[in-house]
């Protein structure tokens, strides 16, 4: 037997009365595609909300760039989780108003506690009409009759009245067609800088591209190029087999250990760059390793920045940067340039994000 699922119940709006189940442990919420709860309402954006699943109970969350959502009357921002309690309200549009009802709660039951709370959304009755008495008749005064007949004036002439000149049909089409061109240009101006504008924020708004997974293998194991020297090519060996013995000790010493065996490579004149078949299966493992590592917390960063998760985000990229400091990969180009360049640019747009919140 399947287990007992939340609702949503539309209080309020074009909607009123339906219901929506939460069937699966994230949901979106909006007037597009691919929205899980469609809404029909204009005022709704085309990516208004998502309901999520947690340990500690359902949250709601406002998408970027949505139209205002209250809870309980109170407005939240952007990435703002709230734990839900059944009976809560969310308010989305101007006109729209679902209830929470928990997994375990009856939906009548709560909804009938919410209309007794709440009894100013009941539908009001129709106002019976009250016949109107029409006023008795008064009597009219009667007028004395005149003491005497009044001598007859002489009627003045008036003048006649000045007529308002009519402007001529030529002109009246000429002021017409002016007027038309005016809004013509003004609506072309409005679209013109609505366009630029959107194209700005968009750009803005835009996160940077996301690396693959070969293109991070291939910048970790990439060439450095260095003048021949057999004493600084042994120094590195030893400082790669040293890192190697010690690579969980810290997150940095898995990338020393794999730049310690390229630059002992780079030392190396062409013809010997070679390694020792022990040397060969440490290098293979400490690339593995740090690739995996590297991936998966990208990977993990990425997903967090697609969600509007900012926090979470910004803690599982300061983490990469643990594994490949910025300050250890300054003669490292093509991590430097390729792989931090790519993290800094995610870490700028993620930072953004987060201060408009």
């Amino acid at each position: 037997m399947a287990a007992p699922r939340p609702e949503l119940i539309f209080l309020t709006g074009p909607q009123r009365g339906q219901r929506v189940v939460l069937r699966r442990d994230l949901m979106l919420g909006g007037r597009g595609e691919p929205a899980d709860i469609a809404f029909t309402e204009e005022f709704v954006s085309r990516e208004q909300l998502q309901f999520r699943r947690f340990a500690e109970g359902w949250i709601v969350e406002r998408f970027p760039q949505s139209n205002p959502m209250r809870v309980n009357g109170k407005e939240y921002k952007p990435g703002k989780q709230i734990l839900l309690e059944s009976g809560d309200v969310i308010a989305v549009g101007a006109e729209t108003e679902l209830l929470f009802v928990g997994a375990t709660d009856d939906p009548h039951h709560v909804l009938a506690e919410y209309r007794r709370d709440h009894p100013e959304t009941q539908a009001s009755p129709e106002p019976v009409p009250v016949p109107v008495e029409a006023p008795s008749p008064q009597p009219l005064p009667v007028e004395p009759p005149a003491a005497a007949a009044e001598p007859m004036l002489k009627k003045t002439p008036k003048k006649a009245e000045a007529k308002p000149k009519k402007l001529s049909s030529s002109k009246t089409k000429k002021y017409f067609l002016a007027f038309l061109v005016y809004l013509a240009l003004l609506a072309v101006g409005v679209i013109v800088l609505s366009q630029k504008k959107d194209a700005k924020d968009n750009a803005e708004d835009s996160s940077p591209p996301r690396l693959e997974a070969q293109t991070m293998a291939d910048v970790l194991r990439s060439d450095l190029e260095r003048s021949a020297n057999e004493v600084s090519a042994q120094r590195s060996l030893r400082e790669a087999r040293t890192y190697f013995r010690h690579r969980t000790s810290e997150r940095r010493n898995l990338y020393l250990c794999l730049k310690s065996y390229r630059l002992y490579r780079a030392y190396r004149r062409p013809e010997q760059r070679t390694f020792l078949p022990e040397d060969e299966r440490k290098y293979n493992q400490a690339v593995e390793e740090l690739t995996r590592k590297v991936r998966d917390t990208y990977d993990r960063a990425w997903i967090a920045e697609q969600n509007s998760q900012w926090p979470r985000a910004k803690e599982q990229y300061d983490l990469l940067l643990q594994y490949v400091p910025m300050s250890l990969a300054g003669d490292d180009p093509e991590v430097r340039d390729v792989l931090l360049g790519n993290v800094m640019a995610h870490m700028r747009h993620v930072s953004k994000r987060r201060g408009k919140k």
